[in-house]
């Protein structure tokens, strides 16, 4: 179950990091 966690967790700040790429492109 922590191995899941981790993979979901992974996943989340991923996509945090891809959103916080695209709103420094749209606002620099």
């Amino acid at each position: 179950m922590d191995h899941i966690y981790h993979i979901d967790l992974y996943s989340i700040i991923q996509v945090f990091h891809i959103t916080a790429c695209h709103i420094n492109l749209v606002f620099p």
